[in-house]
């Protein structure tokens, strides 16, 4: 897998009505640069990062907020939280006047972006929301891989993984939006000697989406290289560049090094089913999106209600 697997992908055709776009077409969007967030991950409250709400947030907005009415007066910095706040609910379609396209509305609400995220970084924290149906029994096994590549070629959905490196006890999210193993398919434990491809969006540099191969244990990337003061929340944008580097970089201290990366799957039935009656309430009908989302609800229900309910250890 290349940069030009990316570039690929964000030359994909999207219909313009959100009524009319596929599952894939969910996913394609999650290639182009225009829909993803313009700001970077930040400390947050407890000075340990927002990536677990920057990724909601993220994803929330590939599927339901929509920009069909550029020309419209922009909203002012307290009409902003409010969309943000609607659009992190789940629970409808939001249209975003002012803009044309997500990039636009968070770099120009930067300030906004953060305040809310932290704020609900502090809600949920207190609820213990950031959890809910965590899979931790596996780890990166067979059986995670299998549960990527399913939520991914099969289902057709943006998924949320968790990145675990045990020893420091640190823990980062991702929204993997490929998955190919390079023997092409996964049995037994085929994927782990052999190794695999994937591409995700990382809330510490998220214009594109990373390119990681296992095997090689190298990434890809087009970011933006900045540096970062943790303890007072400043970050100064050096330069736009495509990059790549081994995994960990004890150099650059992207993630800890010295660690084995441990992925988890979050379990994403809450999140579609929302999307699923979002969509259908706004278009009044079903979609092509809300009616493969049904075919695939409906083969997953049982397992699925195991985990609505909260962390499956």
């Amino acid at each position: 897998m290349c940069l030009g697997f990316v570039q690929a992908r964000a030359n994909t055709s999207i219909p313009a009505d959100i009524c009319e776009m596929r599952s894939e077409d969910f996913l394609a969007k999650s290639f182009q640069e225009e829909n993803l967030t313009r700001v970077h991950n930040n400390p947050g409250a407890f000075k340990t990062g927002l990536c677990w709400w920057h990724s909601r947030m993220q994803r929330h907005a590939l599927y339901l907020a929509i920009f069909d009415q550029p020309t419209s007066r922009k909203p002012n910095r307290g009409e902003a939280y409010k969309l943000l706040e609607r659009i992190a609910k789940g629970t409808e379609v939001v249209s975003v006047p002012g803009f044309k396209n997500w990039q636009e509305f968070t770099g120009a609400n930067e300030g906004v972006l953060l305040s809310f995220l932290s704020r609900w970084e502090l809600e949920d924290t207190a609820m213990f929301q950031f959890a809910r149906g965590l899979v931790a029994e596996n780890g990166t096994s067979t059986q995670t891989y299998q549960q990527i590549f399913q939520q991914v070629n099969e289902y057709k959905r943006i998924t949320y993984a968790i990145v675990k490196f045990p020893r420091r006890g640190v823990a980062h999210s991702w929204l993997i939006n490929s998955f190919q193993p390079n023997a092409g398919k996964i049995q037994n434990k085929e994927i782990v000697n052999q190794g695999f491809k994937m591409t995700m969006i990382d809330s510490n540099a998220p214009l594109l989406p990373w390119e990681y191969d296992s095997k090689m244990n190298r990434y890809k990337i087009a970011f933006e290289t900045i540096t970062w003061d943790y303890a007072n929340g400043n970050k100064e944008i050096l330069g736009h560049d495509i990059d790549e580097f081994d995994f960990p970089d004890k150099e650059r201290m992207v993630y800890p090094s010295g660690e084995t990366l441990t992925l988890y799957v979050q379990h994403d039935t809450l999140d579609f089913l929302k999307y699923t009656y979002a969509i259908r309430k706004h278009c009044g009908r079903e979609t092509p999106f809300t009616k493969f989302e049904k075919s695939v609800q409906g083969k997953t229900l049982g397992t699925n209600l195991k985990n609505l309910i909260g962390i499956n250890f």
